[in-house]
This record gives C-alpha cells, structure tokens and sequence, in this order.
C-alpha cells in the first residue's frame, strides 16, 4: 500500500498543472463561438472596436447578407463647445417630459437653451459639473433642443469654453431618444454626433461599403439586465415588426457564446439565431494567456456566462424541458 502513495502524491501535484493547461487551451475556442443560421440579416452590437466593424462589414460583403441591424446603448454624451458654438439634437419623437442638463464651462461662457423656438434658459456657466434643469415647454412637448454658447471675454487661441456631460429626464440619459445630434461652429462648418453606439457603428459600417439603405438603426435602452441584454430586446423587437424569422449577431471573440444565449433568449420561440465572432486581435486563442487584457476579457465572459446559466439553467436543460412538457401534451 505505501508503494502506491508516491504515485498518488505525483498524481495529485501534477492534476493542478494538468487542469490548468486544459483550461487555456479550451476555453478561448468554447467562448468565440461561431455558429451562424446563415439568414440574410446581419446583428451588429454597435460598441464593437473599430478593427471589430471593419472586419463585419467584410463578413457583410463575403457572406451575402443583405441587411444589418445595428444596436447600441446610449454613448456617454460629453460635448465640448467653443464660443459661437451651436450643439442641435432632434428627438425621435416629442418629448413631453422634462430635460436636464449636466454642464460646466468658463464662466464667461454664456449659454443658451432653445426648444422648438422657446428659450428655456439662458445663464453663465460654472466651473464644475452642475446639474441644470429639469426644463420643459409650458404648452407643448419637445422635438428638438438647441444650446447655443458666447464667450464674453474672448480668447485669442479660441479654446473650448463649455463642456456638456450629459442630457437627462426622470428615467435616465436621453441619449436612445434622440435621433440625430450635430454640432455647427461658427465658420460654418458641421460636426455630426453620435447619441448611441448604434449610431456610431452604423456609420463605420456606411464608411466601409455598406450602403446606407441596407443599415437599419436599432438604439437600446440599458436596464437592469446589461448592455447586452438590453440589445438583444431591441433587435428582437425589430425583427419580429420586420418580420424577419432568421439572423445572425456579430460581436467581438469571446464575448460571443454569451452574447448568442442572450439573443436567443430575447428571440424567444419562432426567431432562428446564430452568431458571428469577430477576430479580436487583444485577445486571440493562440496567446490570450500571455498578457492581462487576455485574462480580462476571458474572465468576464466565464463569470457572466456563469451568472447565466445560474439565473436560468443551460440552453439543453430548457430545451429538453420544452420537449417534455410538449410530449405530455395530448
């Protein structure tokens, strides 16, 4: 019996190494799914790095598809004015409730803000981020806003003197709610502005040769279930009003197997999905190990995909429920 210890000892000091080397070489491959229905309709989560949009919307052009959804939640909104500096955003639709204003600035910087035509406020900005507001029309509902900035003592190397962090109303920034936002300067020149992610990738994706016809924007409120789920809501809600019944998602390596169980969660029963995993060069299965941002994305996929399957059970487990009770089903 003693001869058999060594040999157990040996055993149990080499399983660690041995789960270890197991783990980095399966797991990278297990996470970057790639599994497509090969529909005609392509997802795109719109906060993918740019290397990530370039490579969908070749993807886009290899594959044949013949429309893309582009979602995204609200991008942080900070905009930075110089005097003569006009900021205009247009709302999808007209919004009755009221808008609050996270700004700062010089203050000499006076600023203005106008909705549809009515001056909500006019006053001097202060140095450190004050929440302004809330402001709303007495007699009808907001389509757009225009916040207009002087500068009463001008500088010579013409610096920005407004800073504008963020558009709020009671549930949150207004960023999925407007439609288009755009910065025109004082020389006459436009500055474009992107309120969500969506927007943002879409027009990567218009850069990359994708015609803007084939680009479906799809903006997305964040709630209390993640980015990614938030997304997932907003594509599956469009695709059901487009009567679209098969699609792919593109987003970015290893995020990809959660990312297809939350689509096909949102999706629901009668929507076919599959998923696309765009090549992340940050973290490639030959050496994500090797350097921290690796380890970084590769834990969090494992801890969120592990949070999951706690909440609701592994996609075979409910699948094989449904084919139960459907059995029972006289």
């Amino acid at each position: 019996m003693s001869g058999h210890r060594p040999v157990r000892r040996i055993a149990l000091l080499a399983l660690p190494p041995l789960l270890f080397i197991g783990f980095i070489a399966s797991i990278h491959p297990y996470l970057a799914i790639d599994r497509p229905v090969h529909g005609r309709t392509l997802v795109v989560e719109g906060w993918m790095q740019h290397y990530g949009l370039d490579s969908t919307a070749a993807l886009f052009q290899r594959e044949g598809y013949q429309k893309v959804l582009v979602t995204g939640t609200a991008r942080p909104f900070a905009r930075h004015l110089r005097s003569g500096d006009t900021l205009v955003a247009e709302l999808h639709a007209p919004f009755a409730r009221g808008i609050t204003l996270h700004i700062a600035g010089l203050p000499s910087a006076l600023w203005t803000l106008m909705a549809n035509g009515d001056t909500l406020f006019s006053g001097h900005a202060t140095p450190d981020v004050t929440k302004v507001g809330p402001f709303a029309r007495p007699s009808a509902a907001i389509s757009w806003i225009r916040l207009t900035v002087q500068d009463e003592e001008p500088k010579p190397d013409d610096p920005p003197v407004l800073f504008l962090s963020d558009l709020w109303s009671e549930e949150g920034s207004l960023g999925t709610e407007l439609r288009h936002v755009r910065i025109l300067h004082r020389d006459g020149t436009e500055e474009g502005g992107w309120p969500t992610y969506a927007h943002q990738a879409a027009a990567v994706l218009e850069s990359d040769g994708i015609p803007r016809e084939r680009i479906i924007i799809v903006p997305a409120k964040e709630g209390d279930g993640g980015r990614t789920w938030s997304n997932a809501q907003a594509i599956a809600t469009m695709a059901r009003r487009l009567g679209i019944n098969r699609y792919d998602v593109a987003t970015m390596g290893v995020h990809a197997r959660r990312t297809w169980k939350l689509y096909r969660r949102a999706a629901g029963n009668g929507i076919r999905v599959g998923v696309r995993s765009m090549y992340d060069p940050w973290c490639r299965q030959e050496d994500w190990w090797r350097h921290w941002y690796g380890w970084w994305k590769v834990v969090k996929e494992v801890l969120g995909g592990a949070r999951e399957y706690a909440v609701e059970g592994t996609s075979e487990d409910r699948e094989s429920r449904v084919r139960s009770t459907d059995r029972q089903v006289p």
